[in-house]
């Protein structure tokens, strides 16, 4: 007859501590506060300090989307339209709906990119669709 014995000792080994924590992904420091706080317009010395303090973002962001593209899309195109994204975002931001402008400003950054893509294409997104419901 097999028994079951137990040789727990009340603690539990910290070996999972050890494991080195995930760095975020692109850790970057959120200015929200520091250029939407006090409710003025920007001036445009603050809009290019803004711009240039995003500019890993727009990077970023356009990485992300260039793995998935064919490679005769050029990357700096995709920063290009990113960085339209980035002023637009900073034109239309609204610091008293209580979100951050990194969040804010990443959405509107990949969707100037989607947007330029799309105007690249002469084939409307529909036929895209039809198109990959048939190879399936």
């Amino acid at each position: 007859m097999l028994t079951a014995t137990s040789n727990f000792s009340g603690s539990i080994s910290s070996e999972h501590d050890k494991v080195p924590k995930k760095k975020p992904r692109l850790a970057l420091k959120d200015y929200t506060d520091d250029f939407f706080g006090s409710g003025k317009k920007l001036t445009p010395e603050k809009r290019e300090e803004l711009i240039l303090k995003y500019t890993p973002l727009i990077k970023y962001v356009a990485g992300r989307l260039a793995m998935r593209l064919p490679p005769h899309i050029s990357p700096d195109d995709l920063v290009s339209s990113g960085v339209i994204g980035l002023m637009d975002a900073i034109e239309k931001f609204d610091p008293a709906k209580k979100i951050r402008f990194k969040t804010y400003a990443e959405f509107r950054i990949r969707g100037a990119i989607l947007d330029e893509l799309r105007s690249l294409d002469w084939v409307p997104r529909s036929v895209r669709k039809k198109s990959a419901e048939l190879e399936k």
